[in-house]
Order: structure tokens, then sequence, then C-alpha cells
């Protein structure tokens, strides 16, 4: 929008004979190819920061995968090594489920969470029957309802040292989607509100709601989301 309008900005630069018209053109012509920069430079440096922190994230994650296995090692506790890789070949293995869900601001922003945000765990489990590429005609719904669950628990991290878990299951029900959601919390949100009506957003994105648990805010519930054909 901002590159168009400079284009017509040059445009009746070139055609205009007035100098008065002339000089204001300039000054808004600068004007805009400041901001333009001035924004492009902070997206750039945004999107440096992240990529930092996510090497970052995943460096300490190997280091203490290697730190585990070597105690093991030394402890000569040889039984515990081969679950314990197991283990982590199938945190690796989620990943590359995750990576080939569809939407590519929903796999970025799944597979960098933990790694840029650190309030809060998000832990995603896709089942070998969940669909993968996601049906092209729930993508957005299902980003949109993906992103709204995680954005509601994140109104209820607290500045005191503790970090919230919240993991989401996703499976494949015949002619559903389904979306198990747990939220596990050391700190008494009881009295803490909602910042949005969660099941409203599920419910216009056509989802349907059921609850494992009253408490507020829900610690387990269930989301299905119907398949288009």
């Amino acid at each position: 929008m901002w590159y168009l309008i400079l284009g017509l900005i040059i445009l009746f630069l070139y055609l205009s004979n007035d100098f008065f018209i002339k000089l204001m053109l300039t000054v808004v012509a600068v004007s805009i190819i400041t901001y333009l920069m001035f924004n492009d430079d902070k997206e750039t440096k945004e999107t440096q920061s992240n990529v930092v922190d996510v090497v970052g994230h995943f460096r300490h994650e190997s280091m203490n995968h290697l730190q585990v296995i070597y105690g093991y090692v030394t402890m000569k506790k040889f039984e515990r090594i081969v679950p314990f890789i197991q283990k982590v070949t199938d945190t690796y293995h989620q990943h590359s489920r995750i990576s080939q869900l569809g939407p590519q601001p929903l796999n970025e922003y799944l597979l960098t969470y933990n790694a840029v945000q650190t309030k809060m765990k998000v832990e995603i489990h896709l089942s070998e029957y969940f669909p993968l590429p996601l049906p092209l005609p729930i993508q957005s719904l299902f980003e949109e309802i993906i992103k709204n669950i995680i954005h509601y628990y994140e109104y209820f991290n607290r500045n005191d040292g503790t970090a919230n878990v919240l993991n989401i299951e996703m499976d494949q029900a015949e002619n559903a989607l389904s979306i198990g959601v747990t939220f596990t919390s050391e700190q008494d949100h009881s009295h803490s509100g909602e910042p949005f009506s969660l099941e409203e957003v599920i419910i216009k994105c056509g989802g349907k709601v059921s609850y494992r648990s009253l408490d507020l805010p829900p610690t387990e519930w269930d989301i299905h989301i119907p398949l288009v054909d």
C-alpha cells in the first residue's frame, strides 16, 4: 500500500510543473521512505532476535540431553539410556509432524513458541491418525482455534517464577478433528476471571466444546471440529 502511494507521488512529481507542489510531494515522499526504512529495520531486528532465541533454546535442549546420557554412562545405568533416547526421538518426531500441519505461520508458531515464550510451556502431540497436511478448507479455522487457545491461557501466566504447562493433543475421530486440552498450573486462578470467551471463539469457528472439569480456567476439556467434505 505504502509503495503504491510512493509510486504515485513520484509520478506526480515528474508531471507537475508547480514548485510548491513539488516541494510538498518531496517532503511527503521522504517521510514515507523514512517510515518504510524504520519499519523494515524494526521487523528485521525482531526476526533476528527470534532466530537467536530459537537457536539458543534448541542448543540448550541438546546439551541437556547429552548431559543426561553422560550421567547415565558415568553412573553405569546403561538400562536407562535407550528409553531416554527413545523419548527424545519421539519428541523430534512430533516436531516433524508439526512442521507438516499445513499453514506455515502455524507451523512456525508452534515449533518456536517455547523458545520465544518462557512463562508457559506448550506441549503439542499429534496422533498418527491426525491428517497431515490439514484439509485446506479448515486450515485457517484450525489455526485461529489453536492460537486462541494459547493466547487464552497466556493470560494466566504470573511473574512468580513458576511456569504453567499447556498440553494440546490432536487426533482424528471419525469425521471430526479432536483437540484435547490440559492446563497444569501451581497457581490459584479461581479469581482471575477470563481474558475473553474462548468457547464463543471455538463455536464461531464451527467447533464443539465438552468439559472434563468445571475449573476456571478449564483444566481438562475437548474440542471437536467437523471435517469438511
